[in-house]
């Protein structure tokens, strides 16, 4: 046991002095003066020369790295040039307001996932399956921003039954715990879905191997068979899940922060970014540490989620054929009156442009940017999960240590780093969503092979002589498709809300790139006048994002249409059994 903690005490070590190294590179590199970047365009040049000297910017890199390092270690954070007060005064406060949201939306979060998953995952294709499954899909497919601002509308506008900010500020009796109530539910609300449609998966899997039908048939009960036999294999993967969820909870809360002006480290984290503070941004980074056609036919939230991504994809196509208007063109008669009409089906917002054509131009860009960088997080998750897997040792270390290092920056906190040296831009989307993803892609493979990597197929590859990279992609990687497609489908949905929640921060896309989360952030302030400003476009993001609701169909259809028209195992190589995948391969061959 002290071997052990000693290790990983090590390895944690290690994995902060990368971080800290990183977030001083990435200060380090920021184009243009820093001096001159904190004290804006106006400032004199006797000014920027005198921060200058204050920072200790006209030093040598590796002393000021040593420094960097040696302040971090003795709690000298910096002063934060936002607040006018020192770093340590104000990020523990907020991380502590932070934490506390957090433990409370986890402690509802997991009991509740794990029931609603294991349920599902129990009789798949029935009524309570399909019924989870589409609370499942509406809940992961609902930015927060978006629940945030519908929640508020009807609880807080229409009904009045709870406050619309969260100051943490008692003012009457369970004043603090009905602050807290919508936040929570917010939170609660978004990540549910993901881990739920993850459980499901898993037991949807185990629920199909030898040993379970082999459990019923000598009449154990069913409870017991769960408990004993289903539950303890199907949850290996969906821990994984579970426990990355901790990094968004502790840290991409920002956005719940922001929408309830709750005092917590992300709302700190935004503030500093968008005012160029740069020792509190630095600080707050570091311290993050059927038939298959039938079967797909049946799925009713299937056809309804890959139903509205193919009108979305059309409609991003087709933009400037069926625009009404060019997206930023301002209609200054509308103003007055931006109420949906015949010349505006969906109304204008606050300046006169037309919420279709925005819409619609939006597309455009959310649906380029998302595919790349999911595909891009797939391929190095994928590679390196198999890696870190089958072939165990220095490479699981290596990529294990590496994949904290990058889960330490979650994509919001990185891309607020990101934006404060290098600005906004689609391409800096796409490389901060594949970075951050691809880690999480690369756990769940890696679990999934560490449970592959036993088969009876997989020995029998070995004994055939098969390279390591055969056995990997060919069969390790098929027989892994269920919950991985799953995953997939989910982080697509997810990289678009992103996108979403990025322009809701006011750290999106640039202008004059329509942003649907930019027409939310900008109507958010109207929604008791004119709410159809900020519904719409929430309401689009939701859409575009219901990818996940056919996740689960097209990891049922994945098996079917790959598995084996016999269940009779192959006798090749010394009568062990193969793979379906290298069954099918061989034979084409």
């Amino acid at each position: 046991m002290a071997r052990f903690l000693l290790k990983h005490l090590l390895f944690l070590g290690v994995t902060l002095a990368a971080v800290s190294l990183i977030v001083f590179l990435l200060t380090e590199l920021t184009p243009g003066d820093v001096a001159r970047k904190i004290l804006g365009a106006y400032a004199t040049p006797e000014q920027v020369e005198h921060l200058t000297r204050e920072m200790g910017l006209d030093r040598p890199v590796l002393a000021r790295y040593v420094e960097f390092v040696g302040r971090l270690a003795s709690g000298d954070l910096g002063t934060s040039t936002r607040f006018k007060v020192p770093v340590k005064d104000i990020i523990f406060d907020r991380l502590g307001n932070t934490l506390f949201l957090a433990a409370i939306a986890f402690a509802v979060i997991v009991p509740l996932a794990m029931l609603l998953g294991i349920l599902a995952g129990m009789r798949e294709g029935s009524p309570l399956d399909r019924t989870i499954l589409l609370f499942a899909t509406v809940t992961a497919s609902v930015p927060e921003f978006a629940m945030g601002v519908t929640l508020a509308s009807i609880f807080v506008v229409a009904l009045g039954w709870l406050p619309g900010t969260a100051p943490l500020i008692p003012q009457g009796h369970w004043s603090v715990a009905a602050q807290l109530v919508l936040p929570v539910a917010v939170i609660v609300l978004f990540d549910l879905g993901y881990v739920v449609s993850m459980i499901r998966a898993s037991m949807v899997e185990v629920m199909q191997r030898p040993y379970i039908r082999t459990a019923l048939l000598k009449g154990m009960s069913v409870p017991r068979l769960i408990v004993r036999h289903a539950l303890r294999n199907a949850m290996i993967n969906p821990v994984t899940v579970i426990l990355l969820q901790i990094n968004y909870l502790v840290t991409g809360v920002v956005v719940v922060e922001t929408v309830f002006a709750y005092p917590g480290f992300g709302r700190m984290m935004l503030e500093a970014t968008l005012f160029k503070d740069l020792p509190a941004a630095s600080a707050s980074a570091g311290g993050r540490s059927f038939a298959w056609s039938l079967r797909l036919g049946e799925s009713t939230t299937a056809l309804i989620g890959l139903a509205l991504v193919a009108i979305w994809i059309v409609a991003a196509l087709l933009a400037l054929v069926i625009s009404p208007y060019p997206p930023n063109a301002n209609d200054l008669a509308a103003v007055a009156s931006p109420y949906p009409s015949a010349q505006h089906w969906l109304g204008t917002d606050h300046l006169g442009r037309d919420i279709l054509s925005r819409l619609l131009w939006g597309a455009r860009t959310v649906l380029t940017v998302a595919p790349i960088a999911v595909g891009g997080a797939a391929l190095v998750g994928v590679l390196a999960g198999l890696a870190a897997g089958y072939l165990g040792g220095v490479a699981d270390l290596a990529i294990s240590r590496v994949c904290d290092i990058v889960l330490s920056f979650p994509v919001i906190i990185l891309y607020m780093i990101i934006l404060a040296v290098f600005g906004s831009s689609a391409l800096n989307i796409i490389l901060v969503v594949s970075l951050t993803k691809a880690p999480i892609v690369a756990r769940i493979v890696r679990g999934l092979t560490l449970d592959l990597r036993e088969r009876d197929y997989v020995a029998a590859a070995k004994m055939r002589g098969e390279r390591a990279l055969y056995i990997m992609l060919v069969e390790i990687l098929p027989n892994a498709r269920g919950p991985l497609i799953v995953e997939m489908c989910l982080r697509l949905g997810y990289t678009t809300i992103t996108i979403g929640v990025l322009g809701f921060l006011g750290i999106g896309l640039p202008p004059p790139d329509p942003d649907w989360g930019g027409m939310v952030k900008d109507t958010y302030g109207m929604i008791s006048v004119w709410p159809h400003m900020a519904l719409f476009p929430c309401a689009a993001i939701s859409s575009a994002s219901a990818a996940p609701a056919g996740s689960p169909a097209a990891a049922s259809w994945s098996r079917e249409a790959t598995s084996p028209r016999s269940t009779k195992p192959s006798s090749e190589a010394c009568g062990a059994a193969s793979s379906p995948w290298s069954t099918r391969i061989r034979r084409a061959a």
